[in-house]
């Protein structure tokens, strides 16, 4: 890791959990610290603990293009989440590393089937890969990843998060969960994060902050060196 990892408790001076904005604040001074050259930064957590919203005010906070990119959109349906995230490190995370953009298939959740290839970023290359879902930082990720954030949050408030958002999340909850379990079996995300964050019902899965247009990476590079994708 390329910053010190902030203990377990991610503790304050009065011995609470840091706060959200805080932590957002500090992952984008991390990325700003480190000018001239790609980042992959995992926002990893369970099931309804916030983790889009945390990329979504990260991007909108970052002065140059990044690319937000969602775990589940690139894995084989409900029971695709350890083989997906293999596939995402070989097909996306290191081509990026290396071009500044990936291409890869995407999962239709309605249609149940891959879509098409998709680029990654649509046009142009990025500097900085938010790759935000369950599984970001696992270990077929952390080898290639520059930072983590691990974001702790309660059951309760995580089912409430996904019932407002999706409706009763039913039987797929626990098929959901054993793969989350299996992942952290086999790597401790927690323990190995950069940093960690205790989410709160503040952070719902609607963001206060939405990235400016001009913070996704969508525009073409101004580096003749960049290489074609």
């Amino acid at each position: 890791m390329l910053v010190p990892m902030i203990p377990s408790s991610s503790a304050c001076q009065d011995g609470e959990p840091a706060p959200a904005t805080q932590m957002v604040h500090h992952i984008v001074a991390f990325i700003e610290r480190t000018p001239g050259r790609r980042l992959v930064i995992a926002i990893d957590g369970r099931t309804g603990a916030g983790k889009t919203t945390f990329g979504r005010r990260i991007a909108g906070l970052v002065g140059e293009p990044v690319c937000i990119l969602e775990v589940e959109s690139f894995i084989e349906g409900w029971n695709g989440l350890s083989s997906g995230v293999q596939s995402i490190a070989q097909n996306i995370v290191i081509p990026f590393k290396d071009k500044g953009c990936a291409h890869a298939r995407e999962w239709d959740w309605h249609r149940g089937r891959w879509r098409g290839t998709s680029r990654i970023p649509a046009v142009g290359q990025a500097r900085v890969l938010l790759l935000v879902g369950c599984g970001s930082s696992s270990a077929a990720l952390a080898p290639h990843l520059d930072a983590s954030l691990w974001i702790d949050c309660p059951e309760e408030l995580r089912r409430a998060r996904v019932r407002a958002r999706e409706g009763d999340p039913g039987t797929w909850w626990d098929l959901w969960t054993r793969q989350e379990n299996e992942l952290l079996a086999d790597h401790d995300s927690p323990a190995r994060a950069t940093w960690r964050v205790q989410s709160t019902p503040r952070i719902s899965t609607t963001a206060t902050l939405s990235p400016s247009p001009e913070a996704i990476a969508l525009g073409t590079s101004t580096s003749t060196r960049e290489p074609t994708c």
